[in-house]
């Protein structure tokens, strides 16, 4: 784990970076490969104060995460479906798969 001078920063840049700031993103693409020494420099570098969030970036993110989710659902019923697993389950999964493609048409109306 890395030290981080900046723990209240560091978190604002997270929330920048699932709102779609690319140099967030950029920021938390690197920070592993990172040495502590030059994580705290890049993160002091970084302004925070007057980014403006960006809603488009938001949303489309979050249809991402709604689309990933959907094909975690697809392999688990693809999965209970070829080796003959038990039919609730099944009709579950799929129950959730919907809602997540309600969620998505939601997502796109608001765009």
């Amino acid at each position: 784990m890395k030290f981080i001078d900046d723990a209240q920063k560091y978190n604002k840049i997270k929330d920048l970076a699932k709102n779609g700031d690319v140099e967030a993103k950029n920021f938390l693409f690197n920070f592993m490969e990172m040495t502590d020494e030059d994580a705290n420099k890049y993160l002091a570098s970084i302004s925070v104060e007057d980014k403006e969030i960006d809603i488009t970036g938001s949303i489309e993110f979050l249809i991402k995460d709604e689309e990933e989710a959907i094909d975690g659902y697809d392999r688990a019923i693809k999965l209970l479906t070829s080796s003959n697993g038990d039919k609730s389950k099944i009709e579950v999964l799929q129950h959730i798969k919907d809602e997540e493609l309600e969620h998505i048409k939601e997502l796109k109306e608001i765009l």
